[in-house]
């Protein structure tokens, strides 16, 4: 999320490390993406998301956001499953994520 009215960047990865992946993710406002060496695949990028209140920080999808159902299965890296099981619940708390439908893309997935 970048409200700057300049804009910015939202992932740097420094030039000569290894590669990441940048999968799954809402860049939400005005910046680049990502810049350096990555893997970039099934993001979001747009102004408003449609989150349910983002003056407020709560960056869980309203209906009709394209960020839902956007994205796919990350799979493995390194022996790791890099799909997401858990998500935020405020305040400094954590629920299971649900499995609903194709994954959204962002830190929450939209119950129905």
């Amino acid at each position: 999320m970048n409200d700057r009215p300049a804009g910015g960047t939202f992932v740097f990865v420094n030039p000569g490390t290894a590669a990441a992946l940048v999968a799954n993710n809402v860049f939400a406002g005005r910046g680049t993406p990502v810049v350096g060496p990555a893997t970039v695949a099934h993001n979001v990028a747009v102004d408003d998301p449609l989150f349910v209140n983002r003056k407020q920080f709560d960056y869980r999808l309203r209906a009709g956001s394209p960020a839902i159902d956007a994205c796919t299965a990350p799979g493995m890296r390194r022996g790791f499953d890099l799909t997401p099981s858990a998500q935020y619940v405020h305040p400094a708390g954590e629920e299971r994520r649900p499995v609903v439908r194709a994954l959204d893309c962002g830190a929450f997935e939209r119950r129905p």
